[in-house]
C-alpha cells in the first residue's frame, strides 16, 4: 500500500509550508 507514503508526503508537505 503506498497510501502511507502519500499521507507522509502530504504531511511533510504541511510542515515545510508553516
Amino acid at each position: 500500500m503506498v497510501g502511507i507514503l502519500t499521507v507522509i508526503q502530504l504531511t511533510v508537505k504541511l510542515l515545510m509550508r508553516t
